[in-house]
């Protein structure tokens, strides 16, 4: 940017004086760029490419992958009718491999409720299961506990804590979706009411989306900028 500024004649007769005033306006140099991009990332580095995926494929990269899982089946509960139960739970998994065999694990937090007759209760269950899977197939054993748990069975209503339970789950996996037959045996203890062992058989479909993982980001220290 430039400004011209032109001044009057003297006396003497000397001519007028022109003055010429630059201002540079230059861009920032390359750190100052970095300064300003700083936390501006891209918005497909939380996505992996195709490539991405393919090469993690290729040679075995961990993964870990979160779904919604849904158990609907029979319930036999000591001292009192067989009924039917239902299962909502929200699961995270971690695998040695990714979409390939190898050992999974995971975590499930949730909602379950049984009815039988006159009958029934629910609780919040939560578990912990490792397992095992070939690109089809997949086993798995867990175990939990019911955080919190209410039953009713012959008018006496009962409530507890930490109810433990074991589970076994064997099916297929394809594509992000799993089908198991599922298996759970809990003892319901509680207050206000007789503990009963209770025995869970279902059919279980999990949805889920599996990710390769990937290193963290090394970002750069405040005040290291020159």
């Amino acid at each position: 940017m430039a400004l011209w500024v032109i001044g009057s004649a003297s006396a003497q007769g000397v001519p007028p004086a022109k003055v010429e005033l630059t201002v540079a306006a230059g861009a920032p140099d390359a750190e100052q760029k970095r300064a300003l991009s700083h936390g501006q990332g891209d918005e497909r580095d939380d996505e992996p490419s195709d490539a991405e995926m393919e090469e993690a494929r290729r040679t075995g990269k961990s993964s870990a992958g979160a779904g919604l899982s849904g158990t609907v089946g029979r319930v036999f509960t000591e001292h009192a009718p067989d009924g039917w139960f239902g299962r909502l739970e929200l699961e995270g998994v971690v695998a040695s491999r990714f979409e390939g065999a190898g050992a999974v694990g995971g975590v499930t937090l949730g909602g379950e409720l049984w009815l039988a007759g006159e009958s029934g209760g629910g609780g919040l269950p939560v578990s912990f299961w490792l397992g095992y899977r070939t690109p089809a197939l997949i086993g798995s054993l867990g175990l939990g506990a019911l955080m919190f748990e209410i039953d009713e069975v012959d008018g006496d209503r009962g409530f507890g804590i930490y109810a433990p339970f074991a589970t076994a789950a064997l099916g297929v996996e394809l594509g992000g979706t799993r089908l198991l037959a599922d298996a759970r045996a809990l003892y319901r203890w509680q207050w206000g009411a007789p503990d009963r062992a209770q025995l869970q058989l279902g059919l279980r479909m999990v949805h889920f989306i599996e990710r390769p993982t990937r290193p963290a980001k090394q970002r750069p220290r405040q005040g290291m900028l020159r």
